[in-house]
């Protein structure tokens, strides 16, 4: 019994290595696809949360337009989704400085796309108050 977990636990192991390894960052290897990720709208900034080059889901502020490309393998999920923020910048021209809005979050239109080999393969748009716009899926062969 011990040994029929050990061989599934390794097996488990090495199978997510290989998806977050490697194969996601060799262009050269023909079981890829070129990947990228396309953010804009008339919004200034979004906050995303996106699949990455390893696998790994990663979350961070952006200002638009906003653009990631990486390798894939066939098969692979690819993840991008944008929400609509509060956009400031610091007025320092006046005698006390201050913060002026530029996007309330509330106005605007946010899209995000996924290219697969450059061509958009899926996209999303949003113009509600803090709307959010997601694409995801497996990418495809060839």
């Amino acid at each position: 019994m011990l040994r029929i977990f050990v061989v599934i636990a390794l097996a488990l192991i090495a199978s997510g290595q290989a998806y977050s390894g490697q194969a996601y960052k060799d262009p050269s290897d023909p079981g890829t696809r070129v990947i990228v990720y396309e953010v804009d709208g008339s919004v200034h900034s979004a906050f995303l949360t996106y699949r990455d080059a390893d696998g790994k889901t990663k979350q961070k502020h952006v200002e638009l337009p906003y653009k990631e490309q990486f390798f894939a393998p066939y098969g692979g999920f690819v993840y991008i989704s944008a929400q609509k923020r509060v956009f400031k910048k610091r007025d320092d021209s006046m005698i006390n400085p201050r913060d002026m809005i530029i996007d309330d979050g509330r106005q605007g239109t946010l899209h995000v796309m996924i290219r697969v080999g450059g061509v958009p393969f899926k996209q999303a748009e949003t113009d509600e108050p803090f709307g959010i716009a997601t694409v995801k899926g497996e990418v495809p062969a060839r």
